[in-house]
């Protein structure tokens, strides 16, 4: 060890060594900077004068301006003395690759107007005590392909590069004083109040960043004290993650799991379980087997239950943090095993800590325990007490609404009749709450004769300042029985606001032929207004759908209100029958023959564009016919826009092969996609679909691993169908 003072021979020493070295920098840099192109601007400088404690951040400010036309992004750092990094062939880059994102201002080159503001820590090694040069380095793009949607750039080849000014600087050795001073000027700032104002919003960040690059005991003791502070909280976490000494940090975090003032996420509990196989003396980051897998999920499993028998001693926020950590740990396992494993011991403690905590949880907590993600590991009768509380609780604004029509559908899982009740009440109060969704457990033949009370209830609704008229006219759409035809249509009859698509519905159910008179009560002029035009294409359909509607949508695929023609466009793709095809493409053909001479009149993302797309997928991707190869080749024959173009190529390569992918099984959230048709929300749907193409067509099955379960039922839904499923390569 050195004595104190032969320290500042030797550190001369070793600039004297480092000096020895700069040619081969000066060099490099000398040839980039001459090739700099005309017009190119990018201008780097030290926002503080240093010299900088190692650890220390290392303000810069960069201001860039491309050539004209030019467009270019972020190639690296170059860094005198370099250290595994730092010259043009391994030039520095992002130390943590988890940050590395848009967001990051080195790799916003080609958008740059304004002298950006960064942290040189962040993409250079930790840097050792002596003396540094540095420069930014950024490498030009050009597009390669690509459609209306997207592009595809990539980099110059020969390459092109634009570099910065250098800049100079000195990293002298941290003492623990100042060491100990800069945590306790951060945790100063952590612990102040947010001011309200961009400036105390970047000082929150400034301070994260101080604890995370200072690499130290002390550091790493606050960010875990303050992590879930945010802003910051991400800069704190990476910090832990990058520290080089992983069992320490593993240690301390595992310690810290179960504590009372501990902030835990999902994050932490990843970052945790990447640390800690870091620091097992076997870790050999070259090695991705099955027992490294196994490893680190007992690492997490490990982690996950030290957390869990905490629960009961966290609070607030706290507490509600935990709860989602352990339910996004368990839906984390569920999607990404081959083989899940049973539900843990500790989760009925879970959903009693759940249940309890609920009120106390910020709304997009409360909202999430009831999702599909979650609901299926919380259902249990502990629950059944709170969603009971959930719906006694009064609704005060929409998050709220949402939750108590999220935790009524929930009952009906765990208690059908006693929601069932609770459902028809809601269609006696004029003041309803019910969405469409909760209203959709009841289907109309369970639902005994109410038209005495359905009809008192629009009444009431209609007087009321908070009534809701919309879903009670909706409601008596849905179930009112043709006995009351003569009452709804004296209140239709009797509204100021001719428009009523809610009670339309119930016509085009119960007396098609007085519905289609209410359609002609005006002319149809394609060029003059359509009242309720709108409302009865985006409203009646979802409600009911008839042939008279359906008559009436077609018509207006050739009025002059483009708005108009999408939306009977987009309703027939939803709704329409196979009758509709023959108008659709009359539409498409003439909106193809009316702008053929005049394509480049028709900009990107305008009314026409729109309309053009909307006509395009009516026709492919309907629910109720199938467009098949010839179809979709004659369409993108017709395409006038590169946007119709590319979503018609893209409907061409789902038939390369065929395929069915299903995620988010859950069966109260299903999803599929059958070739080009997409957003099938339940098994019904995907086997009407499955109907529609050639009898013993093949398709290729994927899914997600929690979701294999439903494999029979999936295979047994397309034999009846007449089709085949068979697992798509490389699926198991």
């Amino acid at each position: 060890m050195l004595s104190a003072t032969a320290r500042p021979a030797a550190l001369l020493l070793a600039l004297t060594a480092l000096r020895a070295q700069a040619p081969s920098f000066d060099t490099a840099y000398s040839a980039l900077e001459r090739k700099n192109p005309p017009g190119g601007v990018f201008l780097l400088r030290l926002t503080a004068a240093g010299p900088f404690h190692e650890g220390e951040l290392i303000p810069i400010e960069f201001t860039f301006r491309a050539p004209a036309g030019g467009r270019y992004n972020f190639h690296g750092v170059l860094l005198d003395p370099g250290s595994g990094c730092g010259d043009l062939a391994h030039p520095c880059h992002p130390m943590d690759m988890r940050t590395f994102s848009k967001a990051d201002p080195m790799l916003s080159l080609d958008m740059s107007a304004k002298p950006v503001r960064a942290d040189l820590n962040g993409y250079v090694p930790r840097l050792k005590p002596g003396r540094y040069r540095a420069a930014l380095v950024a490498s030009r793009l050009i597009r390669k392909g690509g459609g209306p949607l997207s592009s595809v750039w990539g980099y110059a080849e020969p390459a092109e590069y634009l570099v910065s000014s250098r800049i100079e600087f000195t990293v002298i050795p941290a003492t623990s004083e100042w060491t100990k001073r800069t945590v306790e000027k951060a945790v100063a700032v952590l612990e102040s109040p947010l001011p309200n104002s961009p400036g105390g919003y970047q000082d929150r960040v400034t301070a994260a960043r101080r604890l995370r690059f200072l690499q130290h005991p002390l550091a790493w003791e606050a960010a875990m004290a303050h992590y879930g502070v945010e802003p910051g909280s991400n800069d704190l976490l990476f910090g832990l993650w990058e520290a080089p000494r992983s069992a320490e940090v593993c240690a301390l975090m595992r310690r810290r799991l179960a504590e009372p003032e501990q902030y835990v996420t999902f994050y932490y509990l990843t970052y945790l379980t990447d640390i800690c196989l870091r620091a097992r003396p076997d870790f050999d980051p070259r090695q991705r087997n099955a027992e490294v897998a196994a490893r680190r999920d007992a690492i997490r499993e490990e982690a996950a239950a030290a957390l869990a028998a905490g629960l009961d001693r966290k609070t607030g926020v706290r507490k509600g943090a935990a709860i989602y950590s352990l339910l996004e740990h368990l839906e984390y396992v569920r999607n990404n095993s081959s083989h899940p494993a049973d539900l843990p011991a500790w989760l009925p403690q879970l959903r009693r800590e759940a249940a309890a905590a609920y009120f106390d949880l910020p709304p997009y907590m409360r909202g999430g325990l009831f999702s599909s993600g979650f609901w299926p590991l919380l259902r249990g009768p502990e629950m059944a007490a709170l969603l009971r509380t959930v719906l006694a609780a009064k609704v005060t604004d929409y998050n709220a609404e949402q939750h108590w029509n999220a935790a009524l559908r929930r009952l009906f899982e765990v208690a059908p009749e006693e929601a069932r009740a609770r459902i028809l009440a809601e269609m006696r109060n004029p003041e309803t709450r019910i969405d469409a969704a909760t209203l959709a457990l009841l289907p109309p033949e369970s639902v005994p004769n109410m038209d005495d009370d359905l009809v008192r209830t629009l009444a009431g609704a209609q007087r009321l300042p908070g009534g809701n008229a919309r879903m009670a006219a909706a409601m008596l759409a849905r179930y009112a029985s043709p006995r009351a035809l003569g009452r709804i249509k004296a209140i239709f009859e009797s509204q100021q606001n001719p428009c009523q698509p809610e009670l339309m519905a119930y016509f085009l159910r119960v007396d098609p032929a007085y519905a289609d008179a209410v359609f002609h009560r005006h002319s149809w002029d394609m060029h003059g207004p359509a009242p309720c035009a709108w409302e009865y294409f985006t409203i009646t359909p979802k409600l009911r759908m008839h042939a008279v509607l359906e008559r009436y949508l077609a018509a207006y695929l050739m009025h002059e209100d483009v708005r108009l023609k999408q939306a009977a466009a987009e309703a027939l793709m939803r709704y329409g029958s196979p009758a509709a095809q023959a108008p659709l493409w009359h539409a498409y053909r003439y909106f193809h023959d009316f702008w053929k001479n005049r394509r480049s009149e028709i900009t990107p993302m305008s009314a026409n564009e729109m309309l053009e797309c909307s006509l395009r997928s009516a026709i492919a991707r309907a629910r109720n016919w199938l467009a098949r190869e010839p179809d979709l080749r004659l369409i993108e024959s017709l395409c006038l826009t590169e946007r119709c173009l590319w979503e018609t190529q893209q409907d061409l390569e789902a038939w390369k092969p065929l395929r069915v992918e299903v995620w988010m099984a859950a069966p109260e959230d299903f999803r599929a996609n059958v070739a080009q048709y997409g957003s099938l929300d339940s098994l019904d749907a995907l086997q009407r679909k499955l109907a529609q193409f050639p009898a013993g067509t093949t398709f290729q099955l994927t899914m997600a691993p929690r979701d294999r379960p439903l494999a029979p039922e999936l295979r047994r839904r397309a034999a009846a169908a007449g089709q085949v499923l068979t697992p798509a390569p490389g699926a198991q």
